[in-house]
């Protein structure tokens, strides 16, 4: 709801070129909050968390910080899904990676505390969601890595010395997305097949940080790219309408 009527805000400025700039930075902005609000949230209130809520930001779904964490996703989904894009690759790439977004909410991963509930909007049991939740943020996560290195640094004329700094800000922040969730999956494999993690099986790398700080890496980095299209860092001294 919070974020319908913040997108009504800024859809409702007479500016159009501004409100969508802000529209930018706040999707940077929620992809950043996301990355310490749902930990901070389930530290501060979550005596009854169950064990390993903490092992990723998708976790944290089964914490008290579930209604930030859904909230956030939905909020950051339905932005990227109305998103002004500039052609059709630009709409297609924003859009499924909007979608990929509130799949991630609705499906939730696996954790071993839940292991055989059923969970999630529609009530699944968790082993059918983990595969469609694993999907939707791969694929979540992958897009927002290809628009940050292949679509926030194209150019609609002259270059200027800010467009160049800005496109270095966009590849670091795209190479930084497929560098974590690289790692991620590789350090999942490795702990699922006990080359990790002292025999503990499929759960072991719950028992680690790994995931949660590898997840809050490229939500950082994802916030940083968009702060970045938005026109909060390093921006041309120019009109809005121009902006890249």
């Amino acid at each position: 709801m919070y974020g319908l009527i913040l997108y009504t805000f800024f859809m409702n400025e007479k500016n159009t070129a501004v409100s969508y700039w802000r529209l930018r930075q706040l999707i940077g902005v929620f992809g950043i909050l996301l990355a310490f609000l749902s930990i901070l949230t389930g530290l501060l209130g979550g005596a009854d968390n169950p064990p390993h809520w903490w092992s990723s930001i998708s976790a944290t779904y089964y914490s008290n910080a579930a209604p930030v964490m859904v909230g956030l996703l939905v909020c950051v989904g339905m932005f990227l899904t109305t998103y002004d894009a500039y052609d059709t690759v630009d709409a297609v790439v924003s859009t499924v990676s909007g979608i990929s977004s509130v799949c991630i909410a609705f499906f939730p991963c696996r954790l071993e505390a839940l292991e055989g509930s059923r969970v999630g909007v529609f009530h699944l049991p968790v082993s059918v969601s983990q595969p469609i939740h694993s999907i939707a943020a791969v694929t979540f996560f992958l897009l927002l890595a290809c628009m940050s290195i292949f679509l926030f640094t194209r150019t609609g004329g002259n270059v200027t010395d800010r467009k160049k700094i800005r496109n270095t800000i966009y590849l670091i922040c795209g190479w930084t997305i497929i560098a974590a969730l690289s790692a991620d999956g590789i350090l999942a494999a490795l702990y699922a097949n006990n080359v990790l993690g002292n025999g503990k099986g499929k759960y072991a790398f719950e028992y680690t940080a790994w995931g949660i700080s590898l997840e809050a890496v490229m939500l950082i980095a994802f916030g940083v790219s968009w702060l970045t299209k938005g026109g909060l860092i390093k921006p041309d001294m120019q009109s809005a309408e121009n902006h890249l």
